[in-house]
């Protein structure tokens, strides 16, 4: 706003410089819909060029986001040496994109948390979690099966 009155000596409202400085964005990287569009091919390119990730996008009949699914290769390959518990969680994302992110996170040999996936769902219901907790369920099988093997630990997995 400051800007545009010295050099224009023009008084713009915060309202205006707002939308300006939205649709100068737009014009430099697309909008938000082309995006959302790409990330089919931002999935399939994320499991060519890492191997053993998982990214699995989905959307609405009338092709529009539902949901999205990654996890790169290297917190897969990583999973295997963390300890035998999983923590999930969600969260609200609070943009005007709204929607809720939802976590898997391991426990490191340090006792750091450790990045293992992330889901942006439109909805907290018992659907996404399934599908969420189906494709960590996958991702388990794929990278640290010796988690399922009660003989391995002396304790089972906590599921939190």
């Amino acid at each position: 706003m400051e800007d545009v009155k010295a050099h224009l000596h023009i008084h713009i409202t915060k309202s205006k410089a707002f939308r300006a400085k939205e649709r100068a964005l737009e014009l430099i990287y697309g909008s938000y819909e082309d995006a959302y569009k790409a990330m089919p091919k931002y999935a399939a390119d994320i499991e060519k060029t890492n191997p053993n990730s998982i990214a699995v996008v989905e959307a609405t009949p009338d092709n529009r986001f539902r949901r999205a699914f990654i996890s790169f290769g290297a917190s897969t390959t990583g999973f295997a040496h963390c300890r035998p518990l999983l923590g999930i969680d969600g969260t609200h994302l609070k943009t005007r994109y709204k929607g809720i992110l939802l976590t898997a996170t391991g426990i490191d040999a340090h006792g750091q948390l450790f990045p293992i996936a992330f889901a942006a769902v439109d909805a907290e219901n018992d659907d996404n979690w399934m599908w969420m907790l189906q494709l960590l369920h996958r991702l388990i099988l794929q990278s640290a099966p010796h988690f399922l093997t009660p003989n391995i630990y002396p304790f089972t997995p906590i599921f939190l």
